[in-house]
């Protein structure tokens, strides 16, 4: 598990801070967005693995370019360059085997879906228009 941004803590711009197209509607993309939780999936993660590092969105195109081998190839922004990497969770030298067990499938009540006849809409805006008996 990886924990990725935080609200409070400055970024790196994904260029030069004088371009205005980085400045659009008064935004400069230098400030990191809401805290937004990650999971990394892999077998050359040790099972259990949770990490508190800083994570930028970024950071997944950052861990592309390492495992790649790409150094930079792609010409990445500077805030791609500026972000944290995955790599040190992808720990194992070799995947792990094992493969966890399935939970087993858990009944679901035999509530009626809402209907969408009539005029849905106008009686709830988010009901989805899939919801037919």
């Amino acid at each position: 598990m990886a924990c990725a941004t935080t609200g409070s803590h400055r970024a790196q711009p994904p260029g030069p801070t004088e371009n205005a197209r980085l400045k659009t509607h008064g935004f400069a993309f230098d400030r990191l967005g809401v805290r937004v939780p990650g999971i990394v999936v892999s077998p050359f993660v040790r099972a259990g693995t949770i990490d508190h590092s800083l994570y930028d969105h970024t950071s997944i195109l950052k861990t592309t370019d390492q495992l790649l081998g790409l150094h930079g190839s792609l010409n990445l922004t500077a805030r791609v360059n500026a972000a944290n990497d995955f790599s040190k969770m992808l720990s194992l030298p070799t995947p792990r085997l094992e493969i966890p067990p399935c939970p087993s499938p858990l009944a679901v009540s035999n509530d009626s879906r809402p209907s969408s006849e009539g005029a849905p809409r106008a009686k709830d805006p988010f009901l989805p228009l899939y919801a037919h008996h």
